[in-house]
């Protein structure tokens, strides 16, 4: 039946009822689309992404006109960036597409940085339901991140297996927890071992034994997992000379499961020119050496570390290393800074303090 032979009040009904029926359907629709968060899913993005790192625009200065926070520390800050700055230029709500935090790092406008994603990647896609979804904020109530897991945390690999998979996963403060492999940053202490998109590691062909460490870090978290590769060795036996201490029994039983087997004790020369540059830097004096050589104590190798552990070129190499990873230098502190910094590593050192103190 057509609407010409409807009465004017039955039509009226039925638009109704039909923009009703669209009005909750659109409700429906909106309930079930829920935008990623931008503290738990975009910061995640730019940072495995590498945007925020030093080397892009978590430099100090920023790059191209866009300083972000490094390794994105300050997420309250980079929203402000990304939604309020240069008028809201970098982001299109109403053509998500065409904003600049998609363009750039898929490279469909010229970007300094390179290709970082494609748009058929997660990580556009994230990006651009957040802006899609309003850019909204995260409500002070939403879950945060207090641990990281990484399974497994150890694992040896025996040829002809040379890959595992890893898995990272986030703890919340509401207790839930959620697979963020695809969203943390996984990275490899061996250049040769690469890692996959999925979190897979896999180690290149080799005829060695290897031991990688990949840390892993989904935002303000990271972790370690420790994976070893040993090729086949059959008849393999392993030999060694009985352990002098704890430190001993741990490299013999790392070495064993590596099938290494280590090195013969080496001669007097060699051990006390190896105690000497390693404990102080420096080789030790010509009568050091001839008092050392010429002992017949059964005990001076023992002897010889005890003195060169308590020696003031201990205190000042162990100063020297650790002012260099701290960075105590001029281009972070001013000269008196350098100057008090300093001292009080070389005295923490010379008191024996703990790490923790």
């Amino acid at each position: 039946m057509s609407l010409r032979c409807q009465s004017p009040a039955l039509i009226i009904l039925m638009l109704f009822a039909k923009t009703m029926v669209m009005a909750s359907d659109a409700a429906q629709t909106a309930r079930e689309f829920q935008p990623p968060s931008f503290r738990n899913d975009v910061m995640a993005v730019l940072a495995r992404s590498g945007c925020s790192l030093g080397t892009c625009h978590g430099n100090q200065n920023g790059k191209g006109g866009l300083k972000l926070s490094l390794r994105g520390q300050d997420p309250e800050a980079d929203f402000i960036t990304l939604t309020r700055q240069l008028a809201s230029r970098r982001v299109n709500v109403l053509i998500p597409d065409e904003s600049l935090l998609l363009r750039k790092p898929s490279m469909q406008v010229p970007h300094e940085g390179g290709r970082r994603f494609s748009p058929d990647a997660p990580e556009y896609q994230i990006l651009r339901d957040w802006i899609a979804g309003g850019m909204p904020a995260d409500a002070d109530s939403a879950p945060r991140l207090i641990r990281l897991d990484v399974a497994p945390t150890a694992i040896t690999l025996h040829e002809p297996q040379r890959s595992t998979p890893l898995k990272a996963t986030a703890v919340f403060s509401d207790g839930s927890e959620r697979d963020v492999t695809s969203l943390a940053v996984l990275e490899s202490s061996d250049p040769a071992v690469r890692i996959s998109a999925d979190g897979t590691v896999t180690f290149a062909e080799s005829r060695s034994s290897r031991q990688t460490s990949v840390t892993v870090r989904y935002l303000n978290r990271q972790t370690t997992a420790r994976i070893e590769f040993v090729p086949d060795r059959p008849g393999f036996v392993f030999t060694a000379p009985a352990s002098s201490n704890v430190i001993d029994s741990l490299v013999f039983a790392q070495l064993q499961r590596l099938q290494i087997n280590p090195s013969q004790i080496c001669d007097d020369t060699t051990f006390l020119r190896r105690v000497y540059l390693d404990v102080t830097g420096r080789l030790p004096t010509v009568p050091q050496a001839r008092e050392f050589l010429e002992s017949a104590d059964a005990n001076k190798r023992s002897r010889l570390i005890d003195h060169v552990l308590a020696s003031p070129e201990f205190v000042d190499f162990q100063t020297l290393r650790w002012a260099d990873l701290l960075r105590v230098e001029d281009k972070t502190l001013d000269s008196k800074g350098v100057a008090v910094f300093y001292r009080w590593i070389h005295d923490s050192v010379a008191a024996d303090k703990t790490l923790n103190q």
